[in-house]
This record gives structure tokens, C-alpha cells and sequence, in this order.
């Protein structure tokens, strides 16, 4: 096995989470290698982000769904990649890993439409978008909706509830001072929002995002042997049962909050969680 291939294995059996960070990492090094290796004349960045003016925004549709992986400074690149982790792990533990590139993606869609749409409205925004952050928040607010007093331990402050560190960092990335950064953080806004509505509609069982984890378990489907002595009604009697202990635990969080679970069921729903 050559070394790239050790690289593209060790990348397909990687998490969502790693992925995501992988790819946002790789883009920002490849576009910054590119940017000084040409003198400081070619921005691959120009490509991928996303626009305001109407015209520009035609022209480079597919920025919609590329300006969230791209990044220039590092400043901006790490602190994005640094609340992606904290904000997929939680959201991994207690949603699960298959529905975080769809919260990720979509979330993103929103952060760019609300952004092209409001640069219609208001004068003063215009320009170009790019950074993962509309993503990441529209994944904060997901799990902030669906979880809010779930107990999240931070360095220095100690025990603080999860809805308390999602509104902390929408106000202090998204609110304060909008006049620096408006467009980006209407970005924020929308995947913000796309997040709540997922976050509260998980909550009341109903997964928007279903259709679309749907086609990738097709795919999957195609390339599974299965070679195992479990007969396919012990195999959906086990589905049926594990889904109906989700369900369980799903409406217990609805009825009266996170914090309502003992720890076996946390990690019965947290094992749960990662096959769906």
C-alpha cells in the first residue's frame, strides 16, 4: 500500500468532525502555498467565496457551497477550527456523527443566502464571503435548541449549562459591534438560525435533515457484504429496539431537559446516537 493510499484510508475512516477540520485545514494551506508562490497575485479565495453583488454571486454559484471550507489568515482559520471542535464533539455525542456535515452544510447555505439577500436590503454590505463560521454556529445552536442544560465544563468557569456558552458566543462573534464584519456576521445570523430550527425540530422528532443522511446510507448499500449469522429479523428486531430506546430517551430530553438522563442512559444515547 503506497503512502497516499495510507493517507486517503486513514481520511475515509477519520470522524465527520476530523473531515471537516481536515479539508478547512488543507484548502487554507494549499491557497496560501499558491497566493506567495505567485508573488502575492493569484487568490484561489476569489474562486471559492461567495458574493453580494447579484452578478458576481451568478457567476461563482457553486461559492455557496465552497466559501465555508475556505480560509486566509490564521488568525481566522484557528479560532474557527477551535469552536468547531468544541462545538462537534458535543453536538457528536449527543445528536450523533451522521447528521453534522448536514447541519455543517446547510447551516453554511443559510449563513451565505441571508447574507446575499441583506446586502439587497441594507446599503453599506457588500463584498465577498468566506470562513466556516456560519457553519459552526448554525452547529452550536443545533445542539444549544436540543440540549440547552446540558452541562458543559469550562476552563475556569467551571459547570456551565449549554445554552449559556451558545448565546455567549453568538453575542460575542455575531452581535457586538456590527459594524465591523457585517456581512460576515449576518452569516452568522442565518446558519444561527438554521441551527435553532433543526436543534427544536430534532427536539419534537422530526428530522429535517433525514432525506439527506437517507442518500448516503443508499450509496453505502451498494458497496456492504454482509456476511454475518444474524438473520435479517434478529438484525431488524435489534434496529427496532435500539430505535425505539432513542425514541425513549429522545422524549424524556423533551419532557424535561438533558440534565433529566442518568449517566448510563447518557452513554446509552450517546452509543445510540453514533448509528443513526
Amino acid at each position: 500500500m503506497s503512502f497516499l493510499d495510507q493517507i486517503s484510508n486513514s481520511f475515509k475512516a477519520s470522524g465527520v468532525m476530523t473531515k471537516l477540520i481536515i479539508v478547512n485545514v488543507v484548502v487554507f494551506l494549499v491557497f496560501n502555498l499558491t497566493y506567495h508562490l505567485s508573488g502575492k497575485t493569484i487568490s484561489l479565495a476569489d474562486y471559492t467565496a461567495t458574493y453580494s453583488d447579484p452578478m458576481e454571486f451568478l457567476t461563482h454559484l457553486w461559492g455557496v457551497l465552497t466559501y465555508m471550507f475556505t480560509h486566509t489568515e490564521l488568525a481566522h482559520i484557528f479560532y474557527n477550527m477551535l469552536m468547531l471542535f468544541f462545538m462537534s464533539q458535543i453536538f457528536v455525542s449527543v445528536i450523533g456523527g451522521q447528521r453534522l456535515f448536514f447541519v455543517y452544510l446547510f447551516g453554511g447555505i443559510c449563513g451565505a443566502l441571508l447574507f446575499f439577500i441583506s446586502a439587497m436590503i441594507i446599503p453599506g454590505i457588500g463584498g465577498k464571503l468566506i470562513g466556516a463560521s456560519a457553519s459552526v454556529m448554525a452547529i452550536g445552536a443545533a445542539i444549544g435548541f436540543y440540549a440547552p442544560n446540558m452541562p458543559v465544563h469550562l476552563f475556569l468557569f467551571g459547570e456551565v449549562k449549554l445554552k449559556w456558552v451558545v448565546t455567549a458566543v453568538f453575542i460575542l462573534s455575531s452581535v457586538i459591534d456590527l459594524s465591523y464584519n457585517t456581512g460576515g456576521k449576518i452569516s452568522h445570523i442565518g446558519g444561527g438560525l438554521f441551527g435553532m430550527i433543526y436543534g427544536l425540530q430534532l427536539k419534537n422528532r422530526n428530522d429535517i435533515g433525514a432525506w439527506f443522511i437517507g442518500l448516503g446510507k443508499k450509496r453505502s448499500k451498494l458497496k456492504v457484504v454482509h456476511n454475518t449469522r444474524v438473520s435479517d429479523y434478529e438484525y431488524n428486531q435489534g434496529r427496532k429496539e435500539e430505535q425505539k430506546s432513542l425514541d425513549e430517551l429522545l422524549e424524556k430530553i423533551h419532557k424535561s431537559g438533558y440534565d433529566s438522563l442518568s449517566k448510563s442512559e447518557k452513554e446509552t444515547l450517546h452509543r445510540l446516537s453514533k448509528k443513526q
